[in-house]
């Protein structure tokens, strides 16, 4: 009887080695053989990066009614190596004055400015600081950038609109100089 106990113990016991050398043959080819696939893996997981926009919240008064809120608007810029590439300037300049209050040599200024290297820059914003254009003029320059693609049967050409969030005082300059920032023309 004892012998029988014996050997199933010896019989699990070798069981149980078997099944921890094959644990120990694992952990070596991972750690030692497979290492660098392994780190570039956790690199990719650790180091990867997300921005995450950080919107103003809204102020209100003690009476819950609004003094300062948040709403969508868009930024405008262009890309002036590509519009010079497809040779478009001309279309692209004079769709956007009929659509924008902007001057035209400035908007060519844009369009035609350079880098150190005598290479047009890739993204040129239209206004500093953004245009915050609304959304009726978004949908036109969108109108605008699917006709001329359209025309010249490209993918891209070199109209660039972000969307952003714009700061309202739904009571206009009172009591801005408390909340903050009104308007960058004011």
């Amino acid at each position: 009887m004892r012998t029988i106990t014996f050997k199933r113990s010896i019989v699990i016991g070798l069981f149980i080695s078997f099944l921890f050398l094959i644990l120990l043959v694992r952990i070596f080819y991972v750690q030692i053989i497979n290492n660098d696939f392994y780190v570039t893996e956790a690199k990719k997981t650790w180091e990867r990066a997300e921005r995450i926009e950080a919107y103003r919240g809204q102020i209100f008064d003690r009476n819950s009614e609004l003094l300062a809120g948040n709403e969508p608007a868009y930024n405008l810029s262009i890309n002036p190596q590509l519009i010079n590439d497809l040779k478009i300037k001309d279309e692209i300049v004079d769709g956007l004055i009929s659509i924008l209050p902007i001057k035209r040599e400035y908007l060519i200024s844009l369009i035609e400015k350079k880098q150190d290297k005598d290479e047009y820059y890739k993204q040129v914003e239209v206004r500093n600081g953004g245009w915050l254009l609304n959304s009726s003029q978004k949908d036109l320059i969108n109108n605008l950038d699917l006709k001329i693609k359209k025309e010249i049967k490209k993918i891209d050409i070199g109209i660039i609109i972000t969307a952003v969030q714009k700061r309202s005082y739904p009571n206009k300059e009172l009591s801005s100089q408390i909340i903050g920032y009104v308007n960058k023309d004011r």
